[in-house]
């Protein structure tokens, strides 16, 4: 009988003091709502980041040429450094080097990429804001890329220099 009269108990003081009891309930209704979101806000974040390191391959090596900053330029002017030397480019030679089995025999699969720094595109007097992105037919195979319109680059398109495609 002493749990059914701590229980009597607690129910005629909650009843007595029903504001400060709905004020409890919301403070306990809200602190574990918030936390319930954080740790499932936390854990989406953490899966799109995995997703995206991920879709980078488990086995792909970057070369590139120059320094880049965080955000993809340079050294910032306000930084002095006057002995930088300027960056090295890298050319279709050095992509067929490093492409060559004989030199990298474990090497799977090699593609190039170059971004030049175009934001506007022109086309039938047309323009449109996007990246301009140059790649080798080997690109969509290398970053697991799949066309869902059309088809990718080919060797077949390079040695006919043949880069038209249908209207989309």
């Amino acid at each position: 009988m002493l749990i059914w009269e701590s229980i009597i108990i607690a129910l005629r003081a909650l009843t007595a003091s029903k504001l400060r009891t709905i004020l409890t309930m919301l403070g306990i209704i809200i602190g574990v709502g918030a936390v319930i979101s954080l740790v499932s806000i936390g854990n989406g974040v953490r899966e799109s980041f995995n997703q995206q390191i991920a879709g980078l391959g488990t086995n792909v090596l970057w070369l590139s040429s120059g320094q880049r900053g965080m955000f993809g330029k340079g050294r910032s002017s306000n930084e002095e450094n006057t002995t930088q030397k300027p960056a090295i480019q890298l050319t279709m030679a050095d992509f067929e080097v490093v492409s060559n089995p004989a030199i990298i025999s474990d090497m799977v699969d090699v593609a190039a990429e170059y971004r030049p720094s175009a934001n506007r595109v022109v086309r039938q007097q047309v323009q449109m804001q996007g990246n301009v992105l140059g790649v080798t037919p080997s690109y969509a195979a290398v970053r697991n890329y799949i066309v869902s319109v059309g088809e990718f680059l080919s060797d077949d398109h390079i040695a006919r220099r043949d880069f038209s495609h249908p209207a989309i």
